[in-house]
């Protein structure tokens, strides 16, 4: 693996290279089906955000990235339809799952990652979902490792 650019954390009015990934969790704990295109090796996770600490909260200033989501609404009501389908004998498990699956390519839409599109807001977003320690490596590099964030 690839050295990882780090995600920009503002603290006390200085940038810094953060060794975390706190968007991971929003999309775990939400459950969101979001399959981030991967521009290039460095950037594995397929999005970059800006990140501030103030008044000891997170908040998610500004999130970039590209990639495809599961349009819910129009996914959830065709497979109902297919549901139903199933229940009345009309097609079989086998034909149901190869369904859902063309269900899911059809109802899969590009997404451009923004806070309007994820958050409709343009305001910093208060990182609440957010457990985790926020890794902050700090000074020289001693130590290049080419792989995820283990550079000392």
């Amino acid at each position: 693996m690839t050295a990882q650019k780090r995600e920009k954390l503002i603290y006390k009015g200085k940038e810094y290279g953060m060794a975390s990934e706190p968007f991971n969790q929003y999309i775990l704990k939400n459950k969101i089906d979001l399959r981030l295109d991967v521009i290039n090796t460095s950037l594995l996770r397929g999005y970059f955000g800006t990140w501030e600490i103030s008044g000891n909260k997170l908040f998610l200033k500004e999130i970039q990235g590209v990639g495809v989501m599961l349009n819910n609404e129009k996914y959830s009501a065709q497979k109902l339809k297919l549901r139903e389908k199933l229940k009345k004998g009309l097609i079989t498990p086998q034909e149901n799952g190869k369904l859902l699956k063309k269900l899911e390519m059809k109802y899969l839409e590009t997404i451009d990652l923004s806070m309007i599109k994820l958050f409709n807001s343009q305001e910093k977003i208060l990182a609440d979902w957010y457990t985790g320690i926020i890794r902050v490596p700090y000074g020289g590099v001693f130590l290049h490792i080419n792989s995820g964030y283990n550079s000392v």
